[in-house]
């Protein structure tokens, strides 16, 4: 049994846009996929029992959509994003939202114009590891953070459709498609940093995030260049009491008590934050959204579009290799 009744369309049926349609098909009355390659968008449409399009603003015409999700190659986000908003569709977008900053806020507004939802699908946010590690930094349950240090692995995605992702002007490299999820995590814990130093290449990178006081707070990102290589995510946090370690799945308490897995286990989520898949997480806290009425404000497009200015900022602090400073 579906939990919302809700009609919704996937616009791009590649990696991540099947991963969201699988999500959509458990949570909404009814999925509709839209795809410009026909032949792949209706083997994935018959696959999973929806209706088809080829073109997004026939799609519009035709359909009484409640949402859009946007899962296409980032260059397109914006250009589909204010199509539906014009359309009086609501949104939800894979990160990175948009490929400039202009155009991001450009789309917030028009969201705002039309009375519309949008929501970034920042998944990580998602993540009860990471809302446990910042209800530890919030309360101070283990003293005082001394270093956060993020990091995220994975494989070249040589397997983008055309080699999207491979192309700087088109993705933003490892900084944009990889590292921008850490950046935004530091945004949602921290908010905006005084200064940022990023060092690195297009395969790599790491920043600095100077936040005026003593705590150290780094991430790092890479595509490696093995296609064997595992995705990678996890922290490291150093408390004054303890040291947090998540490392890929396995995530691990560290006090002079001993050593406790899964401490997160023992808190209370919020209700969407109950699936073990963070892209279904996330969908079904947008749903409740549009339901309820309620802004998106666990993921709200300004606070991502600031996530989206500070990891710009990371790429001019690489290509120049300068501090660029982010005080307002």
């Amino acid at each position: 049994m579906t939990k919302y009744n809700l009609t919704a369309a996937v616009i791009g049926t590649g990696y991540i846009g099947t991963q969201h349609l699988e999500a959509l098909k458990m949570l909404v009355s009814e999925v509709i996929v839209c795809n410009a390659d026909v032949e792949k968008g209706m083997a994935v449409a018959e696959k999973y029992g929806c209706r088809f399009y080829a073109d997004y603003e026939e799609m519009f015409k035709q359909e009484k959509l409640d949402f859009v999700n946007i899962c296409v190659p980032t260059p397109l986000h914006g250009t589909i994003a204010l199509s539906a908003l014009e359309n009086g569709v609501n949104v939800i977008c894979e990160k990175p939202f948009t490929s400039t900053i202009e155009e991001a806020y450009a789309v917030t507004q028009k969201a705002k114009d039309k009375n519309l939802t949008l929501m970034v699908a920042q998944c990580v946010r998602f993540s009860r590891k990471y809302e446990y590690l910042k209800r530890c930094i919030q309360d101070g349950r283990f003293g005082k953070l001394l270093s956060l240090e993020l990091y995220r692995d994975g494989p070249k995605p040589n397997w983008s459709t055309g080699g999207w992702l491979l192309d700087l002007e088109k993705s933003g490299g490892v900084v944009r498609d990889v590292h921008v999820h850490d950046t935004d995590i530091v945004n949602f814990l921290f908010g905006t940093p005084k200064s940022i130093y990023t060092k690195g290449s297009a395969l790599c990178c790491t920043t600095v995030f100077d936040y005026g006081c003593d705590t150290l707070v780094t991430a790092t990102a890479s595509w490696r260049n093995a296609s064997s290589f595992p995705f990678s995510p996890g922290f490291e946090a150093s408390f004054e009491k303890g040291v947090l370690k998540l490392s890929d799945k396995v995530f691990l308490l560290y006090t002079d008590d001993g050593i406790t897995e899964n401490p997160h286990l023992s808190e209370v989520f919020d209700d969407c934050m109950k699936h073990g898949n963070l892209i279904t997480n996330e969908i079904d806290y947008f749903c409740h959204c549009l339901e309820t009425g309620a802004a998106p404000d666990r993921c709200s497009p300004e606070d991502v579009c600031r996530s989206l200015e500070i990891s710009f900022a990371e790429s001019e602090s690489m290509k120049n290799n300068k501090i660029i400073n982010l005080s307002r």
